[in-house]
């Protein structure tokens, strides 16, 4: 197998990976035409419509889906826009059905049913918002844009430092596409970190590790698999007011084990205890929470 020695060696190995575990690719000029040649269009209408429309049946009309659109693009392009996405995204948002006279929630994702999501990606993707931008490798759920992932090479000596500061220079520079991006993850061929938008701190930027081992295409589509995006979509992003200022997180991987571990106890109903271990730093308070949330 070829060595990876640049940064589109990265950029093609982790395109390759994402088909192999049933991520469509979009070539760019595809991605341009669903977008309606619009470089500040962050959608990719086509499905985006056709999607809301099957996972929403009974529920929203023709007419409601391009109000639904429309209700998303008006978004503020901050934390706060990103958390009211988040809850579009987890089904928290609803709109009103006239024939049942009542409100019933939109659904976005099917997190029940996996495969009947649109799973697509696309590289090289430019998009216009203060500056003009390209970003690597951009993930889309249903036609809507949910991850960035930045590619370098694994001879820079600091490129996890250079893409971490790439990826805040464009949340800078493209709050109007960021407003809708969930998290971001940046790969070197080597080694997978990844982080949640609108949250630069080297705190909450994590290493990403394979139980067996540190292959680069074990790592890579382990965290990249159907189920664990759908799963930090639904319950592994957290946003918490403290001190009258709202931050974001996403989970680590202790955590994400932690809390499959207590729902395993609580559903197999045998023992009625558990003890887990942490250390200090360990963002207990964010396991409960999550936990709290999917026992509920």
């Amino acid at each position: 197998m070829k060595l990876i020695t640049e940064r589109t060696d990265v950029q093609d190995r982790i395109i390759d990976y994402l088909q192999s575990i049933g991520w469509e690719y979009l070539p760019p000029q595809d991605v341009q035409n669903l977008r309606h040649y619009d470089i500040k269009e962050p959608f990719l209408i086509p499905i985006v419509e056709e999607k809301l429309g099957e996972l929403n049946k009974g529920v929203i009309t023709n007419e409601s889906v391009g109000e639904i659109i429309r209700k998303l693009r008006l978004l503020p392009p901050n934390i706060q826009g990103n958390e009211e996405f988040l809850n579009y995204l987890q089904g928290w948002r609803t709109v009103y059905v006239e024939k049942e006279q009542r409100e019933k929630n939109i659904k976005l994702v099917d997190y029940d049913n996996p495969k009947n999501n649109s799973l697509a990606f696309t590289k090289e993707f430019w998009f216009e918002g203060r500056d003009r931008r390209r970003l690597d490798i951009v993930l889309f759920v249903n036609g809507f844009p949910i991850a960035d992932i930045e590619t370098k090479s694994p001879t820079v000596v600091e490129a996890k430092e250079e893409a971490f500061e790439q990826v805040r220079l464009y949340n800078a520079d493209l709050p109007e596409l960021f407003k809708f991006l969930q998290f971001y993850a940046v790969c070197d061929g080597i080694r997978l970190y990844y982080g949640p938008t609108w949250k630069y701190e080297s705190k909450t930027f994590y290493r990403w590790r394979a139980e067996n081992g540190y292959n680069f295409e074990r790592l890579t589509k382990t965290f990249l698999q159907r189920e664990e995006i759908l799963k930090s979509l639904q319950d592994y992003i957290v946003f918490l007011r403290i001190d009258d200022e709202l931050k974001k997180y996403i989970l680590k991987q202790h955590q994400r084990r932690t809390i499959d571990k207590i729902l395993e106890r609580v559903l197999k109903g045998e023992k009625n205890k558990g003890l887990v271990w942490h250390t200090q730093g360990a963002y207990k308070t964010l396991t409960m929470i999550v936990a709290a949330r999917k026992l509920r």
